[in-house]
Order: C-alpha cells, then sequence, then structure tokens
C-alpha cells in the first residue's frame, strides 16, 4: 500500500502540472488518480512521513458525531482545524463563524445533511443513519452514498470538504468503499 503512495508521490512530481490556488503556495497537480487498499488484513498508515495516529482518529469520531466546535479537538491536543478556525482567518474569508466554528462541513453535512447551519442548531438528513440502515437492510442498493459536498452551504463553511464523496458496495461478507476526495495534500 505504501509503495503505491510513493509511486503517485513520484508520478506528481514527474508529471504534475502547476498550479495557483487560494492560498498562494500553488501545487503541482494530477487529476483523477487513484489508490487502492485492502484493509482486510492490513491498515494503509504511512511510515514514509510522520503520522499523527490518534489525531487522525479523533478527528474522525468528531466527524461522525456531527460536531464542528474545533474547540473540542484542540482540547485533545489536535490542532488539524485551528488555523483555518481564527477569528482573522473567518474574518478575510467573510465568514459570519464564531472563532473556532467550522461552520457546514464534514462533522454537519455527515449528520446534518441539507439543513441550515445556524449556530450549530441542527436538522436536516442523517446520512450516516441512513447508511447504516441501508447496509444492514438493503445491501444490494446502489444508493449507499453520502455526499460532503453541499453547494448551497460550501461558502458558509471554513473549507468545505476534500473527502466529499462516498460510496458503499455490499459484496457477500465484505464492505467496499469508494472515497472521492477532490483535493488531497501529499
Amino acid at each position: 500500500e505504501e509503495q503505491n503512495y510513493l509511486n503517485l508521490l513520484k508520478d506528481i512530481i514527474s508529471y504534475g502540472e502547476e498550479r495557483h490556488d487560494r492560498t498562494g503556495v500553488g501545487t503541482l497537480s494530477l487529476f483523477g488518480k487513484h489508490l487502492q487498499f485492502d484493509i482486510s488484513d492490513t491498515f494503509p498508515i504511512l511510515t514514509t512521513r510522520k503520522q499523527f495516529f490518534r489525531g487522525i482518529f479523533e478527528e474522525l469520531l468528531f466527524y461522525l458525531r456531527g460536531q464542528t466546535n474545533n474547540q473540542i479537538l484542540v482540547d485533545k491536543g489536535i490542532h488539524i482545524w485551528t488555523a483555518n478556525t481564527t477569528k482573522e482567518f473567518l474574518e478575510k474569508n467573510n465568514l459570519d463563524l464564531e472563532q473556532g466554528d467550522m461552520g457546514p462541513t464534514y462533522g454537519f453535512n455527515f449528520r446534518h445533511f441539507g439543513s441550515e447551519y445556524n449556530n450549530c442548531e441542527y436538522g436536516g438528513i442523517d446520512q450516516l443513519k441512513e447508511v447504516i440502515h441501508l447496509i444492514k437492510h438493503e445491501p444490494h442498493s446502489r444508493r449507499i452514498i453520502i455526499s460532503l459536498w453541499d453547494p448551497k452551504n460550501n461558502k458558509k463553511a471554513a473549507l468545505p470538504s476534500c473527502l466529499c464523496w462516498y460510496q458503499f458496495y455490499v459484496r457477500k461478507n465484505y464492505l467496499d468503499l469508494l472515497i472521492h476526495i477532490r483535493s488531497s495534500d501529499y
């Protein structure tokens, strides 16, 4: 699995197109590349760059709980969202959010999709609950999908979701997952 990552990294360096981005740093970019992992006997954690394993899982649980208040992560020593939830960042991006509030992004869209984001008062569709129901009761459905891309709310979020589309596929005793990532750092 790691060699697949390293090969993709080499391709980005060798063939990536220079692009300007919102950060002003610039990127080398390739479109439509994919990596595939079989996690039935391994876990695809990189060893060629430092990984904050606890932080990865805390952030995932934070999203799955539908949370958007970065202070919850900060209190656990996780600062992945801190720079994007400062008052300065939010004001610079014309976001009407309190400091530390991520707005309608990952957690909100997992658990409250389609709802108006109003001071963390939620409603909307609980996509995680819907997917679990379909996996259990309609495993052959071709609609076992979570979308975190919400054009109505993206401009109201600190950052729109990078991992923005998940499709599940149940086959025999296996659960396959296809994740579309609109932007990923290497």
